[in-house]
C-alpha cells in the first residue's frame, strides 16, 4: 500500500499540466532528472501503456513504479530536489 501511495504522490508531482496522465516528455524528463535512464523508450511504453493511449495513467504508473522504482517517498523527494 505504501508503494502505491508513493507512486501516486510522485505521479501527481510529475503530471506538470495536471491532465491526469503522463505524456512522453513528462515521463522522460522526470525520470532523467531522478537519475533513471532508459535506452529503449518504446519498450517502456509497450510494457506500461496497457491501453495504448500514448499516455501513462496513474494505474499504469503505479505498476511501473512498483516494478522499477520502488523507493521510499523520502528518497524520491531527494532525487527530485
Amino acid at each position: 500500500m505504501a508503494g502505491s501511495l508513493n507512486a501516486q504522490l510522485l505521479f501527481e508531482k510529475w503530471d506538470a499540466n495536471n491532465d491526469g496522465h503522463l505524456n512522453h516528455a513528462e515521463l522522460k524528463s522526470n525520470l532523467h532528472n531522478a537519475g533513471y535512464e532508459y535506452g529503449d523508450w518504446s519498450h517502456l511504453w509497450q510494457n506500461y501503456d496497457r491501453d495504448a493511449s500514448g499516455f501513462i495513467e496513474l494505474e499504469e504508473f503505479v505498476r511501473m513504479y512498483s516494478d522499477n522504482f520502488n523507493i521510499s517517498a523520502d528518497d524520491a523527494r531527494k532525487k527530485l530536489e
